[in-house]
């Protein structure tokens, strides 16, 4: 009897508590319970920090990669205007930045800082982009470093929603001697509509060096549908040093008869003309090619003046030490010149990649190498040196020096009778080794690259 009692009592006891419990729960779970979220200002849920990682958008601070800046340039517009970029890679692949601020420092010749401009940016997920400030007014003065950095910490922002699909076509560079353009397509490959789309272009030339960049921007693309965009530039692109698309090999063999010292022989002419414009010829020739030198005379000079190198001083130095031997009759073997030339190009200095050159020049007749019965001997062994030659692959160039050579040999030699040049004096050489250095290199053409962004503020 005492134990139901009890039991009763405790009943009758707890129910009121019961009550006030759930009275305290609805009040506390209705009115006063938060649950966690990612903007209370608060470390809980699953997030890795306060309101950030976990399931949070926001990245905490550390989670992000540092944006790559693979380079920073300013470009001359017009006047004292000049237009800043700089070339940047997120690397992350599921996070972007809504603003980041930057900074541009443009310094003159002298490293001193001409300015410096600040902007801010988007920075899209996992994709390469150029950071663009427009006209900059330098009052006179030249820029020659551009710095860039991001000046604030980036608060990246995690998003699994894929970016549209922008196909960019796009031409060739037309007015470039004057007023470049470039104009294109973009299309919206998606179905549904891609924003507003950021254009930027850069230019690169043969050496791969920006030397323009300009950004546009245009409207929403419907799905499955197109935009036209151009990007136009007031003046010429900077002169940047050639490259050719293919490497050059090449090896100059220079006729030191005696009769290239028959106009004078203090100093010897026509031989010195022709030692200074060969000078000018190698200094001409571009980044990556590689140059060698033989003489002749009763023979080829053994070793060479010069084998095949990439030092243009060097070269230029062996040129200037060819002299006309006077111990006895020099005659002139063209085809050991041409021999020599061609064991060296097919030799181990040379590249199995390069475009392989030689440049003839003389100022008559071959005379040796002699044979008792053959009075014609010099001349079928230069044309047998000759085929050599050409049957390897190596282009020749002939020059013919006055009005004693053999015009219609020297055709014969060449690769090809447009590739033999007459000169009717040395005063000719320069404009003929100018057209044999255009025609030894197939300059690389200019590199466009534009990039569609397509902007998510």
């Amino acid at each position: 009897m005492g134990s139901w009692s009890f039991r009763r009592q405790l009943m009758y006891l707890a129910l009121p508590l019961l009550l006030v419990l759930g009275a305290f729960a609805y009040v506390f779970f209705n009115y006063l319970y938060k649950a966690p979220s990612c903007n209370d200002g608060l470390r809980n849920g699953d997030e890795t920090g306060r309101d950030c990682g976990g399931s949070c958008q926001l990245l905490c601070k550390g989670d992000g990669l540092n944006p790559l800046v693979r380079w920073s340039e300013s470009f001359l517009v017009a006047g004292s205007l000049w237009n800043a970029g700089a070339y940047v890679e997120n690397p992350n692949i599921s996070s972007w930045a809504p603003k980041a601020t930057y900074t541009f420092y443009l310094y003159d010749e002298k490293n001193l800082l001409i300015t410096s401009v600040s902007g801010e940016t988007e920075i899209p997920k996992n994709k390469k982009f150029l950071v663009f400030y427009p006209t900059i007014n330098t009052k006179g003065k030249t820029v020659k470093r551009t710095d860039f950095e991001f000046t604030s910490p980036i608060q990246w922002v995690s998003t699994d929603t894929a970016s549209p699909e922008l196909k960019v076509t796009h031409g060739f560079i037309e007015k470039e001697t004057t007023a470049p353009v470039i104009s294109g397509v973009v299309e919206n490959t998606e179905a549904k509509s891609s924003g507003p789309v950021e254009l930027s272009v850069i230019v690169y030339d043969g050496r791969q060096d920006a030397i323009g960049i300009s950004r546009t921007y245009v409207d929403a693309i419907a799905p499955r549908e197109k935009a036209v965009f151009g990007f136009t530039w007031p003046r010429p692109f900077k002169e940047t040093q050639a490259v050719c698309s293919v490497p050059s090999d090449v090896l100059l063999v220079l006729d030191r008869s005696g009769s290239m010292a028959s106009i004078s022989r203090n100093p010897p002419e026509p031989l010195t003309s022709v030692k200074n414009t060969a000078t000018n010829f190698v200094s001409s020739l571009t980044s990556g090619d590689q140059v060698g030198v033989v003489s002749f005379a009763n023979e080829a000079s053994n070793p060479l003046d010069h084998s095949l190198s990439s030092s243009i001083s060097s070269v230029k130095e062996s040129i200037g030490q060819i002299f006309i031997a006077t111990t006895s009759a020099q005659n002139t073997n063209i085809g050991d010149g041409l021999t020599k030339a061609t064991e060296e190009l097919l030799g181990v200095r040379a590249r199995t990649d390069s475009k392989k050159v030689i440049v003839l020049l003389t100022d008559g007749d071959p005379t040796d190498p002699k044979m008792s019965d053959q009075s014609n001997y010099p001349t079928l062994f230069a044309e047998r040196s000759a085929q050599v030659a050409k049957d390897s692959k190596i282009t020749l160039f002939t020059i013919g020096l006055g009005s004693l050579v053999n015009n219609d040999l020297l055709s014969r030699l060449a690769s090809t009778p447009a590739q033999y040049f007459e000169a009717p004096t040395s005063a000719d050489l320069a404009s003929i080794y100018k057209k044999i250095s255009k025609d030894i290199c197939t300059l690389r053409p200019n590199i466009i690259e534009v990039i569609a962004i397509p902007r998510q503020r």
